[in-house]
């Protein structure tokens, strides 16, 4: 195991939550209650950190997700714009009254939450992707980054918020 020193030259790095010498580029993750190697962060959807051994299948699930978002959206596209004329010509806000008044015009709207769901929900999931793939590609973790950008809250003073006295 290759150990890190700390930016004076002479001590090791030493973790002291888990009791035992960190390895270079390995953080301590305080959900897991383990050290990490190359940590990205804790994701609550995988309930598990992201980091050297898990983000390859992280990131594959994250391309897949985004790809389903894209399907959905391929599905229902042609099925939208053939149903969109008719009612766009009929009414000022098709969406709306299709909900309100059920019938034929309801599946449609249905159809067009679903389809703007999907795009939000895969353009998030996409996006997330593309950030964790450039940092893999750097070769960068998301704790080193933030610490690079000044993000990192180590040694940083706590900041009490400022009370404000209301007067009646």
């Amino acid at each position: 195991i290759s150990v890190e020193k700390k930016a004076d030259g002479q001590s090791l790095r030493f973790c002291r939550e888990c009791g035992a010498f960190k390895p270079d580029r390995c953080h301590h993750c305080a959900e897991l209650g383990q050290c990490v190697l190359a940590m990205q962060h804790w994701s609550p959807l995988c309930n598990n950190a992201i980091g050297y051994y898990n983000l390859k299948p992280y990131l594959l699930w994250l391309l897949y997700a985004s790809l389903a978002h894209a399907l959905a959206l391929a599905a229902l596209a042609p099925g939208l714009l053939r149903a969109a004329d008719p009612l766009l010509a009929a009414r000022g806000a098709p969406v709306v009254v299709a909900l309100r008044d059920g019938g034929e015009g309801s599946v449609l709207a249905y159809a067009l939450v679903s389809a703007l769901t999907s795009a939000l929900v895969g353009g998030a999931i996409f996006f997330w992707l593309v950030c964790h793939a450039v940092l893999a590609a750097r070769g960068v973790t998301a704790a080193e980054t933030g610490r690079q950008c000044g993000c990192s809250r180590r040694n940083q003073k706590r900041r009490l918020p400022k009370l404000s006295i209301i007067s009646i």
